[in-house]
């Protein structure tokens, strides 16, 4: 009986937490296209390097929102930890950081 009491409660815990990653991965895909165009239009001597990150963090975006839309549907935390170290990934390889 314990198991399915813990069960319900990450299942409960699954469609917030999904809503927050689609939420966040959408926001993102949107603000690596606006940097994306703004960078075809204001070309930095750098801007091989944000092009080929927004490129790559466009298509993890779109990636990552397809996923956090089925975190929503599942009954397993599991599913959202490839989520969340895309995300990460993504993140932490910023071209800001080191440019």
């Amino acid at each position: 009986m314990a198991g399915r009491d813990l069960e319900s409660r990450i299942a409960l815990a699954m469609l917030p937490l999904g809503v927050v990653l689609a939420l966040a991965s959408a926001i993102g895909f949107i603000a690596v296209a606006v940097l994306a165009v703004d960078m075809l239009f204001h070309p930095r001597d750098d801007a091989r390097w944000w092009l080929g990150w927004c490129l790559v963090a466009a298509v993890g975006a779109a990636w990552n929102t397809r996923r956090a839309l089925e975190v929503m549907a599942t009954f397993d935390w599991r599913v959202a930890l490839p989520v969340v170290a895309l995300s990460a990934a993504i993140l932490a390889a910023y071209p800001g950081w080191w440019l």
